[in-house]
């Protein structure tokens, strides 16, 4: 009975989220249309899929926030009648990289969105779509794999595959895989949380670069100019400051060796130093011996 329950549920999840993940895939292609047509005042609003309702489900351009859960599902619902070798790799061995790797994908491909855009056509509303699709992908596949799996679907398989007598080490070991995943969850929500604060004042920022040059604009190239200008003082400073430091490294270099061959003349008196006062005491020995 746990079992049937089980794969029910399964069932369920992967049919609502493979409708969701078909309709996030025709609102993805549909925005990509426009975005590489150029109708980048067509891309503030991502467009619908072929399902109105579920458009709240669309926050992702690169679709892996419902491709993972989907995914899950399926191979769950596979292994409930056919089960795994490992129960520590209960689909498939690099499963766990295999979707923190789809979460980094999409954070990168949302990175690279907003370079499609011409600099005096990025909108905030824009920018915002770009910043969803690149956290929320990593977000889905830190819960599923660090927090649903050690604690949701390990536990239903091992109990569907009738694993029900665990002793007191196997349970403590379980509870603490839970612990540390939802430990390294917390850590990384906590740096997505971080990441998440820095591209948003960055976007402020942006914005803020993106407001005045369209100010500067009216008034023609002057800023442009100066910009050019300040640009070409800059790098004649930093062009200087490096001639600067590869002369001072040369001088560095050059006493250095001085150093280098003074300490050696020095070793070779003080070692002839010695010599002589070694002879010196064997002649003060002899005619102490001629005296006596």
């Amino acid at each position: 009975m746990k079992k049937i329950s089980a794969a029910a549920a399964a069932l369920v999840g992967t049919l609502f989220f493979g409708i969701l993940w078909l309709n996030n895939l025709v609102s993805a292609s549909r925005f990509y249309v426009l975005l590489f047509r150029g109708d980048f005042a067509g891309t503030d609003k991502v467009p619908s899929g072929f399902w109105t309702a579920l458009d709240w489900s669309t926050i992702d351009l690169s679709t892996v926030t419902t491709f993972v859960p989907f995914f899950g599902f399926a191979l769950l619902f596979h292994r409930l009648f056919r089960p795994g070798v490992s129960p520590e790799t209960p689909f498939f061995p690099g499963y766990d990289r295999f979707n923190i790797a789809l979460g980094l994908i999409g954070t990168i491909w949302g990175i690279i969105l907003v370079g499609y855009y011409p600099a005096d056509q990025v909108s905030i509303a824009a920018l915002m779509r770009c910043l969803h699709t690149a956290m929320f992908s990593t977000l889905i596949a830190v819960i599923w794999v660090m927090v649903l799996m050690p604690a949701v679907i390990v536990p239903v398989l091992r109990l569907c595959a009738r694993h029900t007598v665990v002793d007191e080490t196997e349970l403590d070991e379980l509870l603490d895989r839970i612990t540390t995943g939802i430990g390294t969850a917390a850590e990384e929500f906590r740096k997505g949380a971080d990441e998440t604060a820095k591209f948003r004042s960055g976007l402020s920022d942006a914005a803020k670069a993106l407001k005045e040059l369209r100010q500067e604009a009216a008034s023609g190239r002057e800023a442009e100019i100066a910009w050019q200008r300040s640009a070409a003082e800059t790098l004649a400073a930093f062009s200087a400051a490096i001639r600067d430091l590869d002369a001072n490294r040369r001088l560095l270099r050059e006493e250095n060796e001085k150093l280098a061959t003074e300490n050696a003349r020095l070793e070779r008196e003080r070692i002839q130093s010695g010599d002589a006062i070694r002879d010196l005491q064997r002649t003060i020995d002899q005619i102490r011996t001629a005296l006596r």
